[in-house]
């Protein structure tokens, strides 16, 4: 079901920690322009989405006439990184975004395994659950095969063919994202969470039995149109100027040099929701994670986290 990656935790105690002495974070943001060159922004983190960290998925806003916006419908590839600077700490994601508009909305499938293939899971026997449970992590760390002892982080984000294809914006994405009409409860019980299985329940097998009787749904198009009018409530008075202002990047002229002041000034006769038209907000389903911990005192740690199917992780340690 839908429960927190194993890189989530550490992720979300950064931003907590860098929100006590800042009013906002901002990260890296790389996608592909149409002539295929890199194209590098700063965006600033607008929380997760449904404002539920479970959901790992990672919102900010555009303008729906940025450049950003029309490259990321023809390929949805991109790159994230998150640098904390009190906690020398950096998160560097990628995976495929999708946006919320005016008719536009990501179309999910949650992977629902049948009951054979999960009863004969090799990773979800109950000596796994038990070796998870006492590494405190949601997944095990990988031990690599010798072909595997001298692979690179760049293997560990490129092995897999079919994520690097380009994908439009308007592909369906295999991801865990369950309709915040779905009961919390049966939200918590998490398939891939088996910690918390196991704490939970009295064996594995119920554990297994309660995934298979679970039929869990996707956001709805109401829903995601009521998350993006979240957003929008939640940005501040001087955010959402910049989305009835002229078209970004283009030619300032004398008349938009006008409009400019006018806005600026608050007296361009339009309304507190002027602009919404524009506004888009833009989903980062992350598929891996480069965690890069500085810590003090040359006590370096790195680890690599790769989606499998659902909300299944793969956890490798690599040297910083």
């Amino acid at each position: 079901m839908q429960s927190l990656a194993p890189w989530n935790p550490s992720f979300s105690s950064a931003l907590s920690t860098e929100l006590e002495k800042s009013r906002f974070i901002s990260f890296n943001f790389s996608n592909t322009n149409e002539h295929g060159w890199p194209s590098t922004r700063t965006c600033v983190f607008r929380g997760f989405l449904f404002n539920d960290r479970s959901t790992n998925v990672i919102l900010f806003t555009t303008d729906k006439r940025s450049a950003k916006y029309r490259e990321l419908l023809k390929d949805s590839r991109f790159e994230a990184c998150f640098y904390f600077t009190r906690l020398n700490k950096q998160f560097r994601m990628r995976g495929h975004a999708r946006v919320i508009s005016d008719g536009l909305y990501p179309e999910l499938h949650i992977m629902e395994r049948d009951e054979e293939a999960v009863m004969s899971s090799a990773e979800d026997d109950d000596e796994t659950i038990k070796s998870r449970s006492q590494s405190g992590s949601g997944s095990p760390i990988a031990t690599p095969t010798p072909e595997q002892s001298d692979a690179t982080v760049f293997d560990l984000f490129t092995d897999n063919l079919e994520q690097a294809n380009r994908k439009p914006i308007n592909d369906p994405l295999e991801y865990v994202v369950i309709s915040p009409s779905v009961p919390e409860q049966e939200k918590d019980a998490s398939f891939t969470s088996l910690q918390d299985m196991m704490q939970n329940r009295h064996s594995f097998q119920q554990a297994k039995k309660e995934y298979l009787q679970l039929r869990l749904k996707p956001p709805t198009t109401e829903e995601w149109a009521s998350e993006r009018l979240r957003c929008w409530n939640m940005m501040s008075r001087n955010a959402k100027k910049t989305f009835k202002k002229p078209m970004p990047g283009s030619l300032l002229t004398e008349e938009k040099s006008k409009l400019l002041d006018s806005i600026d000034r608050n007296v361009d006769g339009t309304t507190s929701s002027s602009g919404y038209e524009n506004f888009a907000v833009v989903c980062l389903f992350v598929d891996v994670v480069d965690y890069l911990d500085l810590g003090a005192g040359g006590a370096d740690s790195r680890y690599v986290y790769k989606r499998l199917i659902g909300d299944d992780w793969k956890e490798y340690q690599v040297c910083p």
